[in-house]
């Protein structure tokens, strides 16, 4: 009566008291959505009853007109295309069904998710699916652009993983650099982060000794190297080091920090060896000299100590 009676917002109200009442009847959400009132917090529940139902095939082709019938002026019809995304994506082929179904369906998604985006650039759900959408399509350079806008506005759990993701991709487009530099940004988060990414960057380290790569061996060492020290595990991280000096022993930067990671963690083995070494490597720097120095003076070479 109230819809007949062009009181839209009035009706509305009844329709989300009916929502709270039978929030399993799919009804009554459709109707509060063809109000176009502008409300609609329901996308979520609204395509999940859809699933429960095994519905989704059959409302694609209703929401379509929806869209088709709206204009992007229209208060409902980002609510509109936010439902037609979901269902495309939930559109999965039946057993023994061409997969064929399943890719369109994907391309469909992306193009609403981009128009949504568009219109909503904030909206982290829905950028979220655009960039999984890039991703399993191999369209890299655009996944990457969605993920950097992910890390700055996802304040959440998630934050992580759009790093992980990124980390992966540049990886994958061998962008090690790149790649490096969102290790960097995850090590300075908080210490349990930088876990996420261990495991992948160790298995690129070995992959850079296989292939030969000597810098990415040591982009990839340095950054491993300092992840572990900054977790206190001095033992992961001179098992780093020496696993780079076992392949480039005269590397003299690794040797440097094998030199001060020891001496940061009073690790006494050859470290008198290791900065006399480092004195004929870096005759002019005065920190090593005075370490050095320190050392003889500490082992009680009194002598070399002073002519030093």
């Amino acid at each position: 009566l109230l819809k007949k009676d062009n009181k839209p917002e009035e009706a509305a109200e009844y329709y989300k008291n009916l929502i709270k009442l039978r929030p399993g009847d799919e009804l009554y959400y459709e109707e509060l959505l063809d109000l176009n009132t502008g409300y609609f917090q329901f996308v979520g529940e609204l395509c999940a009853i859809y699933k429960k139902k095994a519905k989704i095939k059959n409302v694609i082709s209703a929401y379509e007109s929806r869209k088709n019938s709206l204009k992007p002026e229209d208060k409902s019809y980002i609510f509109v295309i936010k439902i037609l995304a979901r269902l495309y994506l939930e559109d999965k082929p039946y057993q023994g069904e061409s997969q064929q179904g399943s890719g369109e369906n994907a391309k469909k998604a992306a193009a609403v998710l981009e128009e949504i985006t568009a219109a909503e650039p904030n909206s982290i759900e829905d950028l979220a699916m655009l960039a999984d959408l890039y991703l399993k399509s191999a369209e890299y350079e655009k996944a990457v652009t969605v993920y950097k806008k992910l890390t700055e506005i996802d304040k959440s759990q998630g934050l992580i993983n759009h790093y992980q993701t990124l980390f992966m991709i540049y990886n994958k487009l061998s962008q090690t650099e790149e790649a490096l530099e969102i290790f960097r940004v995850v090590m300075e988060l908080k210490n349990s982060a930088i876990e996420s990414l261990l495991a992948p960057a160790n298995e690129f380290f070995n992959e850079s000794f296989k292939n030969g790569n000597k810098k990415a061996v040591l982009l990839y060492g340095d950054c491993i190297i300092s992840a572990y020290n900054r977790q206190k595990n001095v033992k992961a991280a001179m098992a780093a080091i020496d696993r780079i000096l076992s392949v480039y022993p005269q590397e003299k930067a690794i040797i440097k920090r094998k030199g001060f990671l020891m001496l940061e963690n009073d690790v006494e083995t050859n470290i008198v060896e290791i900065f006399k070494d480092l004195c004929e490597l870096f005759p002019g720097d005065i920190r090593i000299r005075y370490e050095y120095c320190r050392l003889l003076f500490k082992n009680k070479k009194f002598d070399e100590s002073l002519a030093i």
